[in-house]
């Protein structure tokens, strides 16, 4: 299942991310729960966007 051609949104939380990700998986009647879906997630790419943005963030406030 790909998710990622959705319309980014932000959230406040990673409790709002798993919630979205219920809602989404419910409206489609997807039977796999949001955990399931949520321990799938490309965790290590994501560290690495994380860590590339916060670089830049530090470079530009240095």
């Amino acid at each position: 299942m790909n998710i990622t051609n959705q319309t980014p949104i932000e959230y406040r939380s990673l409790r709002d991310l798993q919630l979205h990700l219920a809602i989404f998986l419910r409206a489609r009647g997807i039977s796999l729960r949001a955990d399931d879906v949520w321990k799938d997630l490309p965790w290590k790419r994501f560290r690495g966007q994380v860590f590339r943005l916060q670089r830049c963030i530090f470079k530009a406030h240095a």
